[in-house]
């Protein structure tokens, strides 16, 4: 392809372009932008920073059938000015993986250039209002880069973007196929198809093998590769930046885009800076006032994370003086207890006062956390007479809605069902219950 034309899937199609963008190939020696700086980072702080920090090493927590892979990573932090606190979060700016972006830019017919630089321009005689480049794609680098760094390939794609790939589908049925799914009696038929199935672009290039569009229309379509935010799982003053996390597997065994891509550049000792950025303070935040008030800590799996920043920081500062109790839950106590040799040391060295375990599949009846909080009549004691703070980490989904309803109801046994559930939106309201989850 020559310098100034655009990339197209067939010569039949040069008529039908895209509706605002061109990519135009530029003369060899032109220099890429940074493309880290167009990379998007909400509710980031010191305008949105990226650092770019290797890892330096990387320890597997679990190993063991029944239980989800569990990664500790230490960032080296020769790059890291950033003061942060526990309870802090950072955003991790991922990239596609290399494999699905070459068969995704070879369907494309664009593989032969796509390690060219190349240059994002407005489409003359565009009609759109307002044109211009999106501003998470640097306007010159290459195809390769922009669709590894800077474009969500993996999000099923919407009824529009869906639409307008119709126009460039050749066979008559696949072309009726996607207009039907783009219209209000599809809406079954998109939802089976491309929503719960969770279709990405390579499936549904693949779905429909006739669908040739433009390189331009997927960027123009595509929404851009979002940071993926991690609890910090370490004390500033340990000197290190930790991050914890489990390995996202899916039914079909395709493994989440950023936990995926972490694992690989553990497993093949990558000297690749992961990019991240500090995200924005929340409530979760380790109370300093009224240091004499009780704290509850209550985690499953990975929720571990910023509790562990919590205690060490306590730790190193040898504050061993406030009552501090922990609900812990895993499935097993020798396969997936995280971090199990320091809670242990917290509980010995006196920053855990209390300590309580369940672990689901160790016994017939499966129990969890929520049941230990039920056993424990100092916990309503905790709540209501000694105006503790309850911190909870976990899935959203499940054990967030669980832990907090188990509250109301052991609260509420107390002094009322409705009573529970008054208490604990009082203690919501007034900072006393904070929540950090995911889901």
């Amino acid at each position: 392809m020559s310098c100034g034309t655009h990339f197209k899937f067939e010569v039949k199609f040069k008529e039908m372009s895209s509706d605002y963008l061109k990519v135009v190939l530029l003369k060899q020696g032109a220099q890429v932008r940074d493309g880290n700086k167009y990379r998007l980072t909400p509710f980031g702080v010191t305008n949105g920073e990226i650092i770019s920090a290797p890892i330096e090493s990387a320890q597997k927590l679990t190993d063991h059938e029944d239980v989800k892979t569990v990664y500790r990573v230490v960032f080296n932090s020769a790059n890291i000015n950033h003061a942060f606190v526990p309870g802090d979060t950072i955003g991790v700016l991922p990239s596609n993986n290399e494999d699905v972006i070459d068969e995704i830019l070879a369907r494309l017919n664009v593989a032969s250039s796509a390690n060219e630089v190349c240059e994002l321009q407005i489409l003359e005689g565009t009609l759109k209002k307002n044109p211009s480049v999106p501003k998470h794609l640097p306007p010159k680098s290459t195809l390769k880069k922009i669709f590894q760094n800077h474009v969500d390939v993996h999000t099923p794609p919407k009824k529009l973007f869906l639409k307008s790939l119709a126009r460039f589908t050749q066979d008559p049925q696949e072309r009726a196929h996607l207009e039907h799914l783009c219209s209000p009696k599809g809406s079954s038929d998109y939802t089976k198809l491309i929503t719960t199935s969770g279709r990405t672009l390579l499936g549904l290039l693949k779905t429909f093998p006739s669908c040739g569009p433009p390189v331009e229309v997927l960027l123009e379509h595509l929404p851009p590769l979002q940071a993926r935010p991690y609890s910090i799982s370490s004390s500033p003053l340990s000197g290190k930046l930790e991050i914890t996390f489990f390995v996202v597997v899916r039914d079909d065994g395709s493994k989440g885009l950023c936990t995926g891509w972490l694992e690989r550049l553990i497993e093949e000792k990558a000297d690749i800076p992961v990019p991240f950025y500090f995200r924005q303070a929340t409530a979760f935040r380790f109370p300093k006032e009224l240091p004499e008030l009780p704290v509850i800590l209550i985690a499953t799996g990975t929720g571990i994370a910023p509790f562990r920043g919590f205690l060490q920081d306590l730790e190193l500062q040898g504050r061993f003086n406030r009552d501090i109790w922990l609900f812990y839950g895993c499935r097993y106590k020798d396969k997936d207890f995280l971090f199990k040799d320091e809670i242990q040391e917290f509980e010995k060295s006196g920053v855990l006062k209390k300590l309580s375990l369940s672990f689901s599949r160790e016994q017939r009846q499966k129990e969890y956390v929520q049941h230990r909080i039920e056993a424990s009549p100092d916990f309503f004691e905790w709540i209501l007479h000694k105006d503790a703070s309850v911190f909870i980490c976990g899935d959203a989904k499940t054990v967030v809605t669980d832990v907090r309803t188990c509250i109301c109801q052991t609260v509420g046994k107390y002094c009322g069902a409705s009573d529970g559930e008054a208490v604990v939106r009082r203690m919501e309201s007034t900072g006393r219950l904070i929540v950090d989850t995911w889901s």
